[in-house]
Parts: C-alpha cells; sequence; structure tokens
C-alpha cells in the first residue's frame, strides 16, 4: 500500500483526508495528539484506564474519519469530543457534563455535508463568545483555543516541573540510568514516544519513502513480519524506562496532574470539553 509522508507541518485535516485513501496516514494523527488525549484521560479517570479510552477514541476517529469536516485544519476538538464520549461511557455519574460538549453529536453526523457545515460554523461562533464570556479570553477558533490550553500548560510545566529540585534530581538518575543526554523532566516524560516515532521515519527514510526534507513524522511501509523486531525492541525499551523511571515517574506524575488540573480550571476544560 502507498504511504503518505506527515509532518508536523501538514495540516490535521490534510492527513485525514489522506487517510481516506491511505489509511496509514491516520497514525501521523495519532502520534501528533495521544499524549495530549493521554494526559486528558489521565485528569479524568486516573492513569489506569487511560490507555484505554486513548485506544477507543482514535479507534473510533478511524472508523469516522470520512465524516471529518475539513473545514477544520486542527482536529483536537474533534478527538476530544470523541474521548469525552468514550470517558461518559466508562463514568455514568458524568454523563451530563460530557454530553453538555456535544449533546446532539449523533443526529448532526447524520446530516448532509452541507448542513453539517453550517451546524459547525454556527457552533464556532457560540463556542467563541462563550469562552469570552464565561472564562474571559479571546479566542479566534476552536483550533485556537486548544493551542492557547496547550501552551499555558507547556509554560506552567517548564516552570514548576523543569524547575522543580527534585525533579531534576531524579531525572538526572533516570538519565544516567537510560544513558541519555538530556535529563530535562519533561523530555524524559516523552522520552519514550519520541524515541520510536524518530526510529519509524528514519526507517522511513532508509526505505526511500517520498517527503519533504523536513518532514518529521513519516510512515514506513511494512509487514507484520517486519514489524515485529521493532515492537520487541519498542517492548523491551518501554521495560526498561519504567524500570530505570519509578522513582522519577512516581514524583513527576502526580506534580503534573496537578499541573494540568490548574490548567483546565483556568480554560474550563469540562464546560469546554
Amino acid at each position: 500500500m502507498p504511504q503518505s509522508a506527515a509532518t508536523t507541518e501538514v495540516a490535521d485535516a490534510e492527513l485525514i483526508r489522506r487517510s481516506w485513501q491511505e489509511p496509514a496516514a491516520f497514525a501521523a494523527v495519532f502520534d501528533r495528539h495521544a499524549p495530549q488525549l493521554h494526559r486528558y484521560a489521565v485528569r479524568r479517570l486516573g492513569p489506569d484506564a487511560a490507555e484505554d479510552v486513548v485506544s477507543d477514541a482514535f479507534l473510533a476517529a478511524f472508523q469516522n474519519r470520512h465524516r471529518y469536516d475539513l473545514e477544520h485544519p486542527d482536529a483536537r476538538p474533534w478527538l476530544y469530543g470523541i474521548a469525552s464520549n468514550v470517558i461518559g461511557k466508562r463514568r455514568r455519574d458524568e454523563i451530563s457534563r460530557y454530553r453538555a460538549y456535544h449533546p446532539n453529536n449523533k443526529i448532526v453526523m447524520a446530516l448532509p455535508e452541507a448542513e453539517q457545515k453550517t451546524y459547525r460554523l454556527a457552533q464556532d461562533k457560540c463556542f467563541i463568545e462563550a469562552v469570552k464570556t464565561v472564562l474571559g479570553k479571546n479566542i479566534s477558533s476552536w483550533e485556537d483555543y486548544g493551542r492557547q490550553h496547550a501552551a499555558a500548560y507547556d509554560k506552567l510545566a517548564d516552570t514548576e516541573l523543569n524547575g522543580s529540585a527534585n525533579l531534576v534530581k531524579l531525572g538526572r538518575s533516570f538519565a544516567a540510568c537510560l544513558k541519555v543526554t538530556s535529563a530535562k523532566p519533561t523530555e524524559l516524560a516523552e522520552r519514550g514516544r519520541q524515541v520510536f516515532v524518530d526510529e519509524r521515519t528514519e526507517v522511513a527514510r532508509r526505505q526511500g519513502v517520498s517527503a519533504p526534507a523536513n518532514a518529521k513524522i513519516i510512515i514506513p511501509p511494512m509487514k507484520p513480519e517486519q514489524a515485529k523486531p521493532y515492537l520487541k525492541k519498542e517492548v523491551k525499551a518501554a521495560l526498561d524506562d519504567l524500570a530505570c523511571g519509578k522513582d522519577f515517574y512516581a514524583a513527576y506524575a502526580p506534580q503534573a496532574w496537578k499541573l494540568q488540573q490548574k490548567v483546565n480550571a483556568d480554560y474550563g476544560v469540562p464546560f469546554a470539553w
């Protein structure tokens, strides 16, 4: 099957459009947004259920990708809506909160494409006005809201997590155990996934997959038997990461969760998503 190049510069809408003909292209959407959705799921349900929530949400997104409104370059609001629906099924006592995000989702998705577009435009306008009224924040779109929310967390994490003497100390031990150079807490927390995204891209380049010179995410064509050695390597690396980072994650995860809750409260995440 032919593969598409996917870079961080390519809009989500374009990746989803490509995936209509080349399903593997959707993997780039997963790589780009899975970490944020995972953090969101951890905040709502805790770490034990987060992996299942992300898997279920992306499966639903993949199955419904042909219905995605390509007028929206950033897929985060759509993905968060799906994740909210998944979480709602797991926590019936919060179902009304998540229905507030998109109470008419089934009806809307059944509308003809033109009517869906009209609905989305009206929804965007209402959302922008609501964020201004309720949160006192100026946004230009769903996408802008998502960018501001993510940037606020990143800024706070850089100050509070990367500036924590304890996490820096634990990070140095973690990095030494893994024999890596960067001991920055936030980078260590994301390192495991990024290593394999980078390796997959390098494999694609060695295979000669066509892609722009600055492409950061490329999907290589692989059969199951070709992918198996990489999977074994990834499993081993994940176990090493957990063993080396045992003390680090025990200190990092609760602090990161608190920061995410703080930013969410400021951005009204239960209201918005």
